[in-house]
């Protein structure tokens, strides 16, 4: 690393503890002194840094390194992204909740039958189409897919609700 280098890592690395700090500070339900408030962020970054696991870091670094990103494109695409309260607030709801009954929409050649099943979790994550909710769908027994998987995803674009649950 050059000196160049390391100067604008440890001014990144100041702006970050800074900006945890005061995040520190605005969500305390009390006052905490700055003794104290100092003593949460560190243990924050402890916490952080001991749950991170390996695999999950080689998985990211070799995600960098099959797509040509650096870690300061990467840096700039998170810095773009609102800070996670306000992105959570302003997610679309979405139209699936745990528990519904589901089944993928049978394409143009396909006939109507298609794999059907329930509704065990969403997530917001990003497609070709901007980004979009995804659901973990548990697939019923009668289920086509169900013969070499018990659970599969699918775009909320990709379902809909099936109100005809059978007994099998």
């Amino acid at each position: 690393m050059t000196t160049s280098e390391s100067g604008h890592f440890q001014q990144m690395s100041q702006s970050a503890w800074r900006q945890l700090h005061q995040a520190i500070i605005n969500l305390s339900p009390q006052h905490f002194s700055e003794a104290d408030s100092e003593q949460l962020t560190i243990l924050l970054i402890q916490q952080l840094s001991h749950n991170l696991q390996a695999q999950n870091l080689a998985e990211f670094w070799n995600h960098c390194q099959e797509y040509g990103e650096s870690v300061d494109t990467i840096a700039i695409e998170l810095s773009r992204l609102p800070p996670t309260l306000e992105f959570v607030n302003r997610l679309p709801s979405n139209c699936f909740s745990p528990g519904a009954y589901v089944r993928w929409k049978p394409l143009p050649e396909d006939s109507d039958e298609t794999d059907t099943g329930t509704i065990v979790g969403s997530f917001y994550a990003p497609s070709q189409h901007g980004w979009n909710w995804k659901y973990l769908v548990l697939l019923d027994r009668s289920s086509y897919s169900r013969q070499f998987c018990i659970a599969d995803t699918a775009w909320e674009s990709d379902l809909e609700g099936w109100q005809q649950k059978q007994c099998h």
